[in-house]
Parts: structure tokens; sequence; C-alpha cells
């Protein structure tokens, strides 16, 4: 059959026509490890109401195993940070832990020829455990009083989507989001009072995006960049959070087993 070039207007009528089709990227298992730079912006209630900023080195590790029509991922996710600085106030800093182990399954929807390539899409749900902390770093002899600490521990629910487009024998590009739909949270700050609440999209909103460009090297690695962005908006607790994470990370990926 002759293959037509389609314009990516019509992925999404391609995608719907060829539901639960033959998954040619055979059986795929990944290991990524990955690092970089981000910016960091970060304005929590229980300490102030001002936004604090800084960039930092995260570490991400991942497992992916993909294999007719379906997916499983298991990620780790650590950004800790020392050096959030205050604009407004230059002696005033803060530091946070932020820690993220989310699990994913995916199911293949459907594929499309794009420039005589094939594009697979898959979508499925999403959990985990999402565990923040930050510190309030005050000068010596500072005279505005603070909250020290404020802790967050989350269990959300989400839907993802993800998407593959094999280039060539040598590169590959993979794009992904997800969304929070309901997520089971615990507010405090570190007291003895805590806020427990199921939240719902609407009071937790939370959206990534990763777009990742790798290049195979030998058969079993690869190397890779990505560009990843994350939104975190909480307004159902008992104080306000709000974070974002914006940067590119280089990595390594070690292909486990791959069979086409």
């Amino acid at each position: 059959m002759k293959e037509r070039r389609i314009p990516l207007f019509n992925l999404a009528i391609l995608f719907t026509m060829s539901l639960f089709g033959q998954d040619t990227a055979g059986d795929i298992a990944q290991i990524d490890i990955s690092t970089g730079l981000i910016q960091y912006g970060n304005t929590d209630e229980y300490i102030s109401k001002t936004r604090y900023s800084g960039s930092c080195a995260p570490l991400s590790i991942h497992w992916n195993h993909f294999k007719e029509g379906r997916g499983f991922h298991l990620g780790l996710d650590i950004t800790d940070i020392s050096d959030l600085e205050n604009s407004d106030i230059p002696n005033l800093g803060a530091s946070i832990l932020d820690f993220k182990l989310p699990v994913n399954h995916y199911y293949r929807l459907g594929s499309a020829k794009l420039s005589g390539k094939e594009i697979s899409i898959y979508i499925g749900p999403g959990y985990g455990m999402h565990v923040y902390e930050r510190k309030q770093n005050v000068a010596q002899g500072g005279s505005q009083e603070q909250k020290v600490s404020s802790f967050l521990l989350q269990f959300p629910l989400r839907l993802n989507s993800r998407v593959y487009f094999p280039l060539n024998e040598k590169w590959e590009i993979t794009g992904e989001t997800g969304l929070n739909i309901l997520t089971a949270s615990l507010r405090s700050d570190l007291s003895d009072e805590f806020d427990a609440q199921v939240l719902a999209l609407n009071k937790n909103f939370e959206m990534l995006f990763y777009l990742t460009l790798k290049y195979r090297l030998i058969d079993r690695i690869l190397v890779f960049t990505s560009f990843k962005n994350r939104l975190t908006y909480i307004t159902g607790v008992d104080q306000d959070l709000h974070m974002g994470q914006t940067g590119g990370e280089l990595g390594l990926s070690f292909n486990l087993k791959r069979k086409r």
C-alpha cells in the first residue's frame, strides 16, 4: 500500500481510525539516568506570600517497559535546592527537598504516518507519591518572624499520554504529558496540626510536559536530552502552594532488551 505524508492536523483522525494497532516498537525495556539545570520557582504561603526562585541540578532515574501495546513506567525524581532566594529581602533564603515517585501505566491508542515514519500514541492512568519540605533560612539578627518549615505529602491519581516517534535507526523522539485528576494531600508546618484533604483538579492542579530526543550510540546505550516543564498550583489546603520547574537535562539510556 502506498504511503502518504499526513499533515499534523489530521493526526487525531488517524489515531482514532487505527485504535489498537500492532506496536512496531516491539519489546523495549530501558533505564534512563539524567541530570541537568532547571529553574525553580516557589511561593509557599505557610512561610511567605513572596516568590522565591533559584536553579539546581535534579536527579532523575526512570524505568520504562513497552511490549505488545502496553507500557509501564516507574520513576524517581529528586530536587534538592539549598539557595532559593527572595529578591525583595537579600538576607532571606530557603532550602527545598522535592521527592517524586511516579508510577504510570500506558495503553496503545493508535498510530499514524508522518513523513513515512510511524508515530505511536499511548494513554493511561498514573499514581505515586510526592514529598515536599521547605525550610526557611533567616540570617542571624533578622527581625522578621516567620514559620521555619513547611511540609507536603501527596498521593496523586493522574491521566498521562505518551507519543513515540522513531526518526530513523539512530534518532527517536518521545513526548509525555501528565495531569493530576484527584490527590490525597497532607499539609503541615511540622507542628502538631495537619491539614488532610482529598483534592480535585480545581484545587490541586499539576501539569507536566516532557520532550526527549535520544541518539543511539550502540545497540544497548543511548544518549538523550530532555526539556521538562512542571507547574503546580495547590489552593485547597490550609495555605496555598505554587511551584514551577523549567529546564533541560542530559542523560544516558540503557536498553535491557529490544526486540523488533
